[in-house]
């Protein structure tokens, strides 16, 4: 099956290392993000494609005093939820909770043995195989069209729950044993393989840079982004890489892949 192929161009660091998003691409192109951090502080950008800062609006500068929001231009592309990908929404139980009356293992999508390890290893989780218990939910943040309508790229958030080494008590007094984490992964959907990708196949296939928590994602043309947010030890960041499409097949070329295979 021919898919786009993916090349890394390069990152932009935001000021901080809150959670992503992106407000859209404008003719130049022009990347406009938003980043949220701190005590409910917002922050707003405006970059050229090769990482120049245009403009920027920051609360945490403002010293109180409002601040305006970016002036967008009307003819924005602009993030789009997971309509063609929704098949990926999962929600399942509690965040936290008691296993055995909830009936935890009924309702989590299961885990191979692989599947774990390639979780614990990929989030640098600090857990064993054995406490990681299922997929707690799953839900598509944004996705974007590499090669409409088949080939997505996708934003996604994953809840995995895993199991404590005791019964412990909530802030409010309730008890639980098991917890959950919440991971952010980008992939590659091809609607054309007729299955849940419920684990971070495609993951591999955005080559150039390690994603750390992966938020929101636009193609424009050729043009993928994806916002990443950050930590307090690293900050967010915006991916661009291009995009080539393979090109569309002749008639007679599909007439002779359909009689000779």
């Amino acid at each position: 099956m021919n898919r786009p192929a993916l090349e890394y161009r390069h990152s932009i660091p935001l000021r901080h290392g809150g959670d992503c998003t992106l407000l859209g691409i404008g003719p130049g192109p022009t990347l406009y993000a938003e980043e949220f951090y701190g005590p409910g502080l917002m922050a707003q950008y405006a970059f050229h494609a090769d990482g120049t800062l245009i403009a920027c609006v920051d609360e945490g500068d403002a010293s109180g005093a409002d601040i305006r929001p970016l002036e967008l231009p009307p003819d924005l592309v602009r993030s789009q939820p997971g309509w063609h990908t929704m098949s990926l929404n999962f929600a399942g139980p509690r965040h936290r909770g008691l296993a055995g009356p909830e009936r935890l293992l009924d309702i989590v999508q299961p885990l191979s043995l692989q599947d774990k390890i390639h979780l614990i290893e990929r989030f640098g989780l600090e857990l064993t195989p054995v406490q990681l218990l299922g997929l707690a939910e799953s839900y598509v943040l944004a996705e974007a069209p590499l090669m409409f309508p088949d080939v997505f790229v996708i934003a996604r958030r994953i809840r995995v729950a895993f199991r404590m080494d005791e019964v412990r008590e909530d802030e409010d007094g309730q008890p639980y044993d098991y917890d959950s984490v919440a991971l952010y992964l980008a992939e590659i959907i091809d609607r054309r393989i007729e299955r849940p990708q419920w684990l971070p196949e495609g993951e591999a296939t955005l080559p150039g840079v390690q994603l750390h928590r992966p938020m929101d994602c636009i193609v424009s043309g050729n043009l993928l982004v994806i916002a990443d947010g950050g930590e307090e030890s690293r900050a967010s960041q915006l991916h661009l890489w291009n995009i080539t499409r393979p090109e569309p097949a002749r008639p007679d070329d599909e007439l002779l892949r359909k009689l000779y295979g």
